[in-house]
């Protein structure tokens, strides 16, 4: 091991550690808390309620589009139509977007949460602290009414405290061109696994099929101009937005195989996509 791949995995395990001791549960707590999330062309239906400490989000979806269900907090003083305008800009790319993501990073904590593909099932677990949350589908972003497609989640009650654990970790982390990947060449498929962010910034964690006989750099190529053709086989599964210093665990139903895993988040500084500037790894599902 590297001193730089040891420090990394360094701060990732502090990271992990301060979220779990920042929300440390009383001595009776109560069993896992479970969000079940079900998406439809509709929209999406959640519980409005939840016991902090360890919170399990389960997403299904019978949408053709899938679900990108994510879980924020408000920052004090920001409105939920703040929030939103800035989010549109964010997605929109181009100019403006860098800063807009920006505002974004500013305006709320990003929980993380899950990509999902049409007719398939995920799960996410984070520890959350009491308090008012909101549920979003991200791919509504930019579509006229996104407000009242947002749900509101309360947390409250006695806590639970038991965190799935997983055999595999991916951590995002700062570097010398913005942000990258650590992560194992294999990942048992089916299998819970653990990805933090000790990077400067909100970032994801998104799993796409690739075509034979790519490679990163043909990945990179098409986030840099989407003009090219396609590199993946499929749709994408994986964590959504997750803020700097925040960790969680994700339970993906995914096939055995290679997949590039990739960001789908802007840079505060270029506002371009990350994976275009080299965060990017391939992992083999196994």
């Amino acid at each position: 091991m590297t001193r730089t791949r040891a420090h990394i995995l360094v701060l990732a395990a502090a990271a992990a550690a301060a979220v779990t001791i920042a929300v440390a549960a009383p001595a009776q707590a109560a069993p896992p808390s479970t969000v079940d999330v079900t998406v439809t062309t509709a929209g999406f239906t959640a519980p409005a309620s939840a016991a902090p400490g360890a919170v399990t989000l389960n997403v299904s979806t019978s949408d053709p589009e899938g679900a990108w269900i994510g879980l924020v907090r408000l920052r004090s003083g920001v409105t939920l139509g703040e929030y939103l305008d800035d989010l549109t800009i964010a997605f929109a790319g181009g100019p403006g977007s860098g800063e807009a993501s920006r505002e974004v990073e500013r305006d709320v904590t990003a929980y993380g949460g899950v990509a999902v593909l049409n007719g398939q099932t995920a799960s996410t677990s984070q520890y959350l602290a009491p308090g008012t949350y909101h549920l979003i589908d991200y791919k509504e972003v930019g579509r006229p009414g996104l407000a009242s497609t947002v749900r509101e989640l309360r947390v409250s009650g006695r806590w639970s405290t038991a965190m799935p654990s997983a055999r595999s970790h991916v951590v995002m982390y700062p570097t010398a061109e913005g942000t990258g990947f650590l992560a194992p060449e294999r990942i048992a498929a089916g299998a819970p696994l653990r990805v933090t962010n000790v990077s400067t910034q909100l970032n994801e964690a998104i799993l796409m099929p690739l075509r034979d006989g790519l490679d990163g750099a043909d990945v990179a190529a098409w986030f840099a101009d989407m003009s090219r053709p396609y590199p993946f086989t499929g749709g994408p599964s994986g964590m959504v937005v997750l803020s700097p210093g925040l960790t969680q665990v994700v339970d993906l139903d995914l096939a055995p195989g290679r997949y590039a895993l990739v960001s789908w988040a802007h840079d505060h500084e270029t506002g371009e996509y990350h994976t275009a500037q080299g965060m990017h790894a391939v992992v083999e599902l196994t």
